[in-house]
């Protein structure tokens, strides 16, 4: 054998198991494909089974949607016809002899993972009679959705308390345009004044679910990683700005909450509610408190409420062997005694306000 044929039979030798090492990547990868869709095909957003898209906030609770055991047996979800998580819909004017507080927030204000009953929300009417409470909490919900939520639909309601409840991960979500692979609103300063991004809120996202919810898994195509490559967009420059600029947009919103909440006759509060990574946020957090010590907000920081139970803190919390399998980011939310510890605290706090406890007081000896 000449050496001209010799390397065209190397040559042909390596082509063959070049393709054959292509092949069984690409196999290799169809298959890791299919068992990570098996893998998911049971699992979703609990919220996407009491929620519907929202043009104007990416998602809302459907009105009157009620599912019986649906964070386990005796754990129902009931949205009233006005859309919050209530068992009966609530009047314009304050009741008689009532103090009403909206608690705006996200998953961990409206309850996930436990019944109407058991959420922090209600807990607190058990303390004191005169207390009616409005649970305007959302899954998934950043800062910005909290606020323009309350602006659209809570100013339409009389109230003397306004609880504004977050999480850390509420100041990440607030600069993104969609989670969870869900298309939101986002702000943006433009001189001085907040300007709402993103809306109409694209609906593409929440028609073509199955898409949206394997979204991960469809990325993670080696077809799909390199097409992106090629064609990746640079993020807006609306997104760029909000980065920038989220110190001041954060400031802008409590501002205005601050603004309506006077006009209002209602006394504004922030709540930091703690959780698992809390003390990834502890530069947020001080940031809250000294922003909130310039504008002379009210801010009560529950941290300190977890980190008394030291090693037991886990409790507060639903463990992984708890959450439900057909739904995702189950786990990490407040348990039944999460939400009591968490209502017990605040209450005490809100006590000791001045001007709640006198119309706390007030209405207890008006009845």
């Amino acid at each position: 054998m000449d050496i001209r044929k010799a390397i065209k039979l190397v040559f042909l030798n390596l082509v063959i198991l070049f393709l054959l090492l292509v092949l069984t990547e690409g196999f290799s990868g169809i298959i890791l494909f299919c068992m990570n869709l098996q893998e998911s095909r049971s699992t979703e957003l609990a919220e996407r089974f009491h929620t519907k898209y929202d043009p104007e906030l990416g998602w809302v609770n459907i009105p009157s949607k009620h599912i019986a055991d649906f964070y386990g047996t005796g754990k129902e979800i009931r949205i009233n016809g006005q859309g919050f998580r209530s068992d009966y819909d609530f009047s314009i004017k304050v009741p008689e002899k009532k103090v009403r507080i909206i608690c705006s927030g996200d998953s961990f204000t409206m309850g996930y993972g436990v019944s109407n009953k058991q959420t922090w929300p209600n807990i607190l009417t058990s303390y004191n009679s005169a207390v009616e409470t409005v649970n305007m909490g959302q899954g998934g919900y950043g800062l910005d959705q909290i606020y323009l939520w309350y602006m659209r639909d809570g100013t339409k309601f009389d109230h003397d308390v306004h609880l504004v409840a977050f999480i850390g991960d509420d100041f990440v979500r607030m600069v993104r345009s969609e989670m969870f692979g869900y298309a939101k609103p986002f702000l943006k300063l433009e001189s001085g004044s907040l300007v709402t991004c993103n809306t109409p809120v694209p609906k593409i996202s929440y028609v073509f679910r199955w898409f949206t919810r394997n979204r991960e898994i469809v990325n993670n195509l080696s077809t799909v990683t390199l097409l992106t490559r090629f064609i990746r967009k640079e993020s807006s420059s609306e997104i760029k700005a909000t980065v920038e600029h989220k110190e001041q947009i954060l400031e802008q919103i409590l501002l205005n909450l601050e603004r309506i909440n006077k006009a209002k006759g209602s006394i504004f509060v922030l709540v930091w509610l703690p959780n698992s990574n809390n003390e990834d946020f502890d530069d947020i957090r001080g940031g809250i408190r000294q922003m909130s010590r310039k504008n002379d907000w009210y801010f009560i920081d529950l941290t300190p409420e977890m980190e008394k139970l030291g090693k037991g803190r886990g409790r507060m919390f639903i463990p992984d062997d708890k959450a439900l399998p057909q739904f995702t980011r189950f786990a990490g939310h407040y348990s039944e005694e999460g939400n009591r510890i968490i209502a017990k605290a605040l209450y005490n706090k809100l006590e000791l306000i001045p001007e709640i406890s006198k119309k706390l007081n007030s209405s207890i000896m008006r009845q």
